[in-house]
């Protein structure tokens, strides 16, 4: 079966009608996690998150998560969360290696669920 919308790269109408909440007007800021983050983590505390990229990822890379996690609270990371990194682009998973050590690294944040 073929979608009957053509894939657009950029759409303008969506990002138009995008929330950019941490903009100082509203509409300068940018889109990101890192509050939410922050606050799961305070207000759960069996909440564990393990962060993966593709090491040749540009669209979600590994540096920014690195930066955002580096600056939370290590009362709120230690033991909770993990980053990793994988061969790989955006879908590292592609890779039959990345999809293993993927499903390993899933499989281990479940394992470590209470």
């Amino acid at each position: 079966m073929r979608p009957d919308l053509a894939y657009r790269v950029s759409n303008g109408h969506v990002v138009r009608q995008w929330i950019w909440r941490s903009g100082l007007g509203g509409r300068e800021g940018y889109a990101g996690a890192s509050d939410s983050l922050r606050k799961v983590l305070a207000r759960n505390p069996t909440f564990k998150i393990s962060i993966v990229h593709g090491v040749t990822d540009l669209v979600t890379p590994y540096l920014t998560s690195r930066y955002v996690v580096g600056r939370l609270p290590t009362s709120l990371t230690a033991g909770r969360v993990t980053l990793g990194l994988l061969p790989g682009g955006h879908m590292m998973y592609l890779r039959a290696a990345s999809r293993a050590a993927l499903h390993e690294e899933a499989a281990k944040l479940h394992r470590m669920a209470p």
